[in-house]
Formats: C-alpha cells, sequence, structure tokens
C-alpha cells in the first residue's frame, strides 16, 4: 500500500507541474511567434501542443542507469552507470530536426523525446496532453490574440524542470 500511495503522490505532482509549465511554455512560443500563434488559436491545438513540448519542453533532462555497457558517439558508458539525458537539448537536435530551433507548427514533432521512450515513457502522457488540449481549446474558442510581456515575466528556477512563475498577459477576445 505505501509504494502504491508514493506512485500515485508522485504521478499528481508530476502531473500537476508539468502540465502547468508546459501550458505556460506553449502560450510563450505562440506570443513570440505571431504567424503560429494565429494558426494556434485558429484550432492548430494538438500541433501548438506537439511543437511546442519540442521547442521548449517543461522536463529538460532524465536521469538513468545503464544497464549494460554501451558506446555512444565514440564513448562508452560502462554498465551500471549514472547518465544524466539532455531531453532538452535532443528536441533541438540538427540530425532529427530540420532548422531545430524554428517554432513551427507544420513539423513532423513525431521524434520528440519529450515523454520519454519505450519503457520509460511517461505514464501520464494521455492525461497531459488530454489536459493540455482542453485547456487550449477553451482558451482559444474565446481569444481572438494575445500579447505577453516578456520582460515582466519570471522563469522559475529549477535544476529539472522550464517553465514560468508569471507570464502577464493581454488578451483580445473574440
Amino acid at each position: 500500500p505505501e509504494e502504491i500511495v508514493g506512485v500515485l503522490i508522485l504521478l499528481v505532482g508530476a502531473g500537476i507541474e508539468t502540465s502547468m509549465l508546459t501550458f505556460g511554455n506553449a502560450w510563450h512560443a505562440a506570443a513570440l511567434h505571431p504567424e503560429q500563434r494565429r494558426q494556434a488559436l485558429d484550432g492548430r491545438i494538438d500541433d501548438w501542443i506537439a511543437e511546442a513540448m519540442r521547442w521548449d519542453p517543461a522536463t529538460q533532462t532524465q536521469l538513468r542507469t545503464t544497464t549494460e555497457a554501451v558506446e555512444l558517439h565514440g564513448v562508452s558508458i560502462p554498465a551500471d552507470a549514472r547518465i544524466l539525458l539532455l531531453a532538452g537539448s535532443a528536441n533541438r537536435d540538427p540530425e532529427v530536426f530540420a532548422d531545430p530551433d524554428t517554432f513551427d507548427l507544420d513539423r513532423d514533432t513525431s521524434a520528440s523525446l519529450v515523454f520519454g521512450s519505450g519503457r520509460h515513457h511517461c505514464l501520464g502522457s494521455n492525461l497531459a496532453l488530454l489536459e493540455l488540449r482542453t485547456a487550449l481549446q477553451e482558451i482559444a474558442s474565446r481569444v481572438a490574440d494575445f500579447e505577453v510581456d516578456v520582460a515582466a515575466s519570471k522563469r522559475i528556477h529549477a535544476s529539472n524542470n522550464r517553465g514560468f512563475a508569471t507570464l502577464p498577459t493581454t488578451v483580445t477576445l473574440r
């Protein structure tokens, strides 16, 4: 029972924080790219979410332990080594994504590592996507456009997560 409660607390905490940060990162990305913002607000919600998570993911790193010796890019990593995967960097890899620093709703984001992969794929990914889609659809149905006061924005200070503590916004209603 203690393990079940511990996992549930982890899932709730991780899900709330990462969804909140992802929402702010998506909002900020659209604010910085007016043409993409218009398309996003006009119904391209899923593309907005996927590209925002690739372009500025809320979770930047993942700590793992190797189960066997591996060689990666000419570097030997022994079994049982602790490694830090930089998913935020991987999602900007020019060998995977053409023009990776550009925010583009037309991009194929299927190679994004934002939710991990394989047995380490995020257990809460479907819930996170549902939360983000629902929130952004509701807002887009009421907001024609918005501006963010970037100078007054404040980022959180965390070793692994990236997002905003404040993101002052002025909206134009539909």
